[in-house]
């Protein structure tokens, strides 16, 4: 329906859901200016039928969130490019946005100190809190079972074991930093998501990595690199 909005003159819709009948046709107004329509990503946890239904229509998935969490997320990505074959779609040249967490310190060591006190399940925490499909009474919907059966692994259920994720961590020297943009980079992930706003930072602490991302590790990644999809990174979560 969304894609019908933004490319026909008057929006005619027979769904499951909505019905718009021709006589109650909307124009939707502006039209976008990405002809045909704005990009289309599509946000996917861990369940096939998720990546199966991107892939069929040609559309990119979205990382990071739950999928790294769940350590799941280079998993997911090259299944949706098998699908994306499958269905007789073209993989190559996507830029699949990937969700991380990002803290730059002068070094690999400060980084480590200042997060030393921080709580290293914070983001199971969430996941457990609000970010799961399954109801308060147990009921699992359609189509989940193959999350609560990573959701039912000890680590998940009670906190005590993390679960390590198998993107590099973008935590550390401005060095450091920019060898694992780089090592996602070769995952054939090159738009990232940096949530720099990680709970128990100060403002000040999140503002310092900001600058120093900013001053020493963008440069290594200015627009006009001759390779032919260099990795960009937008900022989210600035200050918390």
């Amino acid at each position: 329906m969304l894609l019908r909005a933004w490319t026909s003159e008057t929006l005619v819709f027979d769904g499951v859901f909505t019905q718009i009948r021709a006589e109650d046709g909307i124009e939707v107004l502006p039209k976008p200016l990405q002809q045909p329509h704005p990009p289309i990503y599509q946000a996917v946890s861990v369940s096939p039928e998720s990546i199966e239904f991107a892939a069929s229509r040609g559309i990119p998935v979205m990382v990071g969130g739950p999928t790294d969490v769940l350590g799941r997320a280079p998993e997911v990505i090259a299944l949706w490019q098998e699908k994306m074959r499958e269905h007789g779609n073209d993989p190559e040249g996507y830029d699949l946005p990937c969700l991380q967490n990002m803290f730059v310190a002068e070094s690999d060591e400060a980084a480590a100190l200042a997060l030393a006190h921080i709580d290293p399940e914070w983001s199971l925490r969430v996941l457990r809190e609000v970010g799961s499909p399954i109801a308060a009474d147990g009921a699992v919907p359609q189509g989940y079972q193959h999350w609560v059966g990573r959701w039912e692994q000890r680590e998940l259920r009670d906190g005590s074991a993390p679960v390590r994720s198998e993107l590099p961590q973008l935590v550390g020297s401005p060095a450091t930093v920019a060898r694992r943009l780089h090592e996602l980079e070769a995952l054939g992930i090159h738009n990232i998501f940096g949530r720099f706003a990680i709970p128990g930072l100060s403002q000040e602490q999140i503002l310092r990595s900001m600058e120093l991302f900013g001053r020493e590790v963008m440069p290594q990644f200015r627009s006009g690199d001759e390779r032919p999809n260099p990795v960009r990174v937008r900022l989210g979560g600035a200050a918390g």
